[in-house]
């Protein structure tokens, strides 16, 4: 009896990042778990919109599953001030393997968001 113990998933180099509107970028990068018998997609999304990522699809095969692929975090950049702001990605599996389910549960990066615009001044007189 051969009992297989690869799990499918993805690591992640953070669960966490910060980015500032008009600011430096941020990444992280993401591989699986285990090696897939078929091409695995993973959908990326946003909860917010003050942030924008450099891809909505990492794709993963046989050959290079287990290389990081970099996902970038920019900050929108606006004129209105705004407090600091919580979003998240999520993650989501897609492949015609049954290794790789789309039901499959993936982590979710969550993104601080940063102002760079000052706080509005009462205008007293």
């Amino acid at each position: 009896t051969i009992l297989d113990d690869d799990t499918a998933g993805a690591t992640f180099s953070t669960s966490s990042l910060s980015v500032t509107e008009g600011g430096v970028d941020q990444v992280y990068t993401l591989v699986l778990t285990s090696q897939p018998t078929t091409t695995v997609q993973i959908l990326l999304s946003t909860t917010s919109t003050q942030f924008s990522l450099s891809t909505s699809t990492l794709t993963f095969t046989s050959s290079n599953w287990n290389t990081p692929q970099t996902v970038t975090t920019t900050g929108v950049n606006d004129s209105t001030y705004e407090t600091t702001q919580v979003g998240s990605i999520a993650h989501t599996a897609s492949s015609t393997g049954s290794d790789y389910p789309s039901s499959l549960t993936l982590p979710m990066v969550v993104v601080t968001i940063l102002d760079n615009d000052p706080a509005p001044t009462s205008g007293g007189g």
